[in-house]
């Protein structure tokens, strides 16, 4: 059984115990290679074992996170990237 969330896109029910989880989802080229995957989850893994050892104090705001977006818009404003001097 799917609902719809806020934004209006279907979301799964989460598992018993499960509505605080946070998921990361990746899209795989085919032909990922049983190889890269396992390069892949080791990197994860790393991740993963950094980020428990290394805990923030204080929560991130969505400014310092940026992240992905659906809209056209720069999660970094383009002026501030080519704030470089350099001309082409």
């Amino acid at each position: 059984m799917k609902s719809i969330n806020a934004s209006g896109h279907k979301t799964g029910l989460a598992p018993l115990g499960a509505e605080n989880e946070t998921v990361m989802r990746a899209v795989l080229p085919h032909g990922f290679s049983v190889d890269m995957v396992d390069l892949l989850l080791a990197d994860l893994e790393r991740g993963v074992a950094q980020l428990r050892e290394n805990p923030r104090s204080t929560p991130l705001t969505r400014a310092d996170v940026g992240g992905f977006t659906h809209s056209a818009t720069a999660a970094v404003p383009i002026s501030t990237a080519n704030e470089s001097g350099s001309k082409r």
